[in-house]
């Protein structure tokens, strides 16, 4: 559904100056897609959006004792491993096939978004 990153992608290139928060409740999924997509746009290398995305991963104990919400990072594993990966194998997999290309023309952006997003408007 590239109309809905796309939709975040629009927000996030046309909000006004003063910074941007962006999140999901475990701050992986959802978010961890648009923070693949924003890195990936400005030319990140792959590596650095894993290690992006690992430490979320990895802190998700604390921020589940901090915002009082269950962490369901062992259901989420048991989900990858019943389907022969990790939650790495998973996310390096989704990097690895993304048509960034496509999706950003799927998306509808315009020409002036696109270039906020790979400028980060600076």
């Amino acid at each position: 559904m590239p109309e809905r990153s796309g939709a975040v992608l629009s927000a996030l290139a046309t909000a006004r100056l003063g910074g941007v928060l962006f999140h999901c409740m475990a701050g992986r999924d959802r978010t961890g897609q648009i923070a693949l997509l924003l890195l990936s746009i400005v030319g990140a290398e792959p590596e650095a959006i894993v290690d992006d995305y690992l430490e979320t991963v990895r802190r998700a104990d604390q921020r589940a004792a901090t915002s009082g919400r269950a962490h369901e990072g062992a259901s989420s594993e048991a989900l990858c491993r019943s389907m022969g990966t990790t939650t790495e194998g998973a996310f390096r997999s989704a990097l690895a096939g993304l048509d960034l290309a496509a999706l950003l023309s799927a998306a509808s952006l315009t020409d002036a978004e696109l270039t906020a997003l790979r400028t980060w408007r600076w």
